[in-house]
């Protein structure tokens, strides 16, 4: 009886032994991981062990993981709320960059009002070719300004894309990862046992998984976790999906972006990386042009589904930058294109009703395509002289009822009636109105009247235009490429100053008198400065609603409005920066490696197991002294 009780004591001592050396194991591979990232404190789990109702020592069980489920979903939930607004923020502050800092002067803003100051001071002294030249330095100059803004919003929207298709790259990596992951714990799962470091790095993975793309997990029997979408799409569950992306070069406003989908591994070719049928992936980012459709896209003959993309993901880094490629950049391209297009409407209608002296001896129009001028609405009269260049008096003058022309051929044939033998109308190789004089030392004025040459745009918004400036025969800006931010000063204007409009036509009627103002008329120099700073409706872009403003103050306002937004996304950084930490911290509370604690708790162990090992020598000797005894 004393000989089983005494090894019955032994085998607890031995237990007891076993117990604590193998939480020694565990203090020691807390304390030598506490700054390896993604690591979580581990406790050896022991039990009371019980034989036939009795203690028996201890059992030791499996080694525990120190989490919290539920902090650690909210840390993954906010890491994919801040990598979205950071991946907005990064490309708000390369904007501002390249609006530049309104402060310096140098902004668009600024651009277009040293241009109205340069026409006002051309209005006060137009006689002076300096100032003229000045004008058209600084027409040019904010031309120039907003093509480049408008080149470099694309180039960042390019670079944008091509951060998506890398962003896919990277979270294809982390599926494998978290695949193999898998593999791996449920290979261990299968023996009943478990690898708690296994489960660290399938932890960190799926965290820098929702920095890029916001996820949802669920366990599954085998000890594995299945990943999906916040909307319930497949990316881990027996096997890791693959999401596609093709990533064109430079883009275009109007260039069609390809769809990003996500396709199982089978349906991947393995020699290309292609889908092998691009319609059998799930969709998750559609096909299109931009995210919100402007009225000239919502009013084309294009289905708008087919043209709208729109985003099935959630939070994260790939989120952002969609939203920056879809939205906000085309959202500034339509500012940029709505001020462009204001800029050269209005200064072209009040320069089209202006002369310059001396007179040209012919003029040659801007437009290049008529086909909408016979289906136009049409009234008024417009009127044509011929002046003697060298005593300002009148040659001839006649007057078009454009209302009553039935089409561009028409008019030629009214034009060359009118002309007679001083010069002839016709429609050059190009597509252009043109007025040639027969006598250079005469020169041609047109005074629009009350012309009306109405046109309904893309967008649904009707423009008036008056007999020349529909043709283009006196315009300042010329559009010079398919954006109406490709645009320029017409290049005969920059060679030569002098054409730029100063007077007007006087016309009186009856008898039909038509005289030109000579080198002191200013009232066409001052009908530009009127024109430079009236106000236009400009339609809803982005975050700018339709309003009636001029063009210098509109542009001040595209600026605002942008570094408003990324002063917006700057503090909305800040905020879930600050609550991500608040969250990690909460969640490092639980899961991190407190030296201090670990150290203590070694210091524990240490002295248990110094008592056990005195137990065993306790029981032995007293074995040795029942032998003894017995013999």
């Amino acid at each position: 009886m004393a000989f089983t009780n005494l090894a019955t004591s032994l085998t607890s001592a031995i237990s007891g032994l076993n117990a604590t050396q193998a939480a020694i194991n565990a203090t020691a591979h807390n304390i030598v991981n506490a700054n390896t990232e993604g690591y979580v404190r581990k406790e050896q789990e022991q039990d009371s062990r019980i034989i036939a109702g009795r203690g028996a020592g201890v059992d030791i069980g499996q080694v525990q993981r120190i989490t919290d489920e539920f902090l650690t979903a909210e840390v993954r939930r906010q890491a994919s709320i801040t990598g979205k607004s950071l991946a907005i923020e990064t490309y708000f502050g390369r904007t501002q960059d390249a609006f530049s800092d309104p402060a310096a002067g140098n902004d668009i803003g600024n651009r277009i009002g040293s241009l109205a100051a340069a026409i006002e001071a051309f209005a006060n002294d137009h006689e002076t070719l300096a100032t003229a030249q000045n004008v058209l330095s600084n027409a040019a100059e904010s031309a120039r300004t907003i093509e480049n803004l408008a080149n470099r919003v694309q180039i960042l929207r390019s670079e944008a894309n091509r951060d998506v298709a890398a962003m896919v790259e990277s979270i294809n990596a982390d599926l494998v990862l978290i695949d193999d992951l898998n593999d791996e714990i449920a290979r261990v799962f299968k023996t009943g046992q478990q690898n708690p470091d296994l489960l660290d790095k399938r932890d960190l993975a799926l965290r820098q998984l929702s920095e890029k793309i916001e996820i949802d997990t669920y366990y599954q029997d085998n000890g594995s976790l299945a990943v999906y979408t916040v909307g319930g799409e497949a990316l881990v569950d027996a096997t890791a999906r693959v999401l596609y992306y093709s990533a064109a070069g430079e883009i275009t406003p109007d260039a069609y972006l390809t769809p990003l989908s996500i396709f199982r591994p089978d349906q991947i070719d393995t020699d290309t990386g292609e889908p092998i049928d691009p319609n059998a992936g799930v969709e998750m980012v559609s096909g299109g042009i931009r995210a919100r459709l402007t009225p000239e896209l919502l009013g084309d003959a294009t289905p708008d589904a087919d043209q709208q993309i729109v985003s099935r993901f959630g939070g994260g880094r790939l989120q952002g930058l969609i939203e920056m490629r879809d939205e906000h950049f085309p959202d500034l391209t339509d500012q940029l294109h709505e001020l462009a297009e204001a800029l050269r409407f209005g200064l072209n209608e009040a320069s089209n009703d202006t002369v310059a002296w001396p007179l040209a001896s012919s003029l040659s129009g801007t437009r290049t395509d008529l086909s909408d001028f016979a289906g136009a609405t049409r009234s008024g009269t417009t009127t044509i002289a011929v002046i003697d260049s060298a005593d300002g008096s009148t040659l001839n003058a006649f007057q078009i009822d454009i209302g009553a022309v039935t089409d561009e051929t028409d008019l030629i044939t009214q034009i060359n009636t009118g002309l007679g033998a001083l010069g002839t109308a016709s429609i050059g190789t190009d597509g252009q109105l043109e007025i040639t004089l027969a006598d250079t030392s005469h020169g041609v004025a047109i005074a629009e009247g009350d012309s009306s040459i109405t046109l309904t745009d893309a967008a649904g918004r009707d423009r008036d235009y008056g007999f020349s400036h529909y043709f283009g025969l006196n315009d300042i800006y010329v559009n010079d490429g398919p954006f109406p931010t490709d645009l320029s000063v017409r290049s005969d204007l920059m060679a030569d100053p002098a054409k730029l409009g100063t007077a007007k036509l006087d016309v009186t009627n009856p008898p039909l008198v038509a005289t030109v103002g000579g080198p002191g008329d200013n009232r066409g120099a001052k009908a530009l400065a009127e024109a430079i700073n009236a106000n236009q409706t400009m339609i809803a872009r982005g975050k700018l609603p339709q309003r009636n403003v001029d063009v210098s103050s509109y542009a001040a306002e595209i600026v605002a409005v942008t570094a408003t937004e990324a002063r917006r996304f700057e503090d909305q950084v800040e905020t879930d920066l600050a609550l991500a930490e608040a969250i990690n911290f909460k969640a490092d509370s639980v899961t991190s490696v407190n030296l201090d604690e670990e150290l203590a708790s070694l210091m524990e162990l240490q002295q248990a197991y110094s008592v056990s090992a005195r137990l065993i020598t306790s029981i032995d000797e007293m074995f040795d002294e029942l032998i003894n005894a017995l013999r």
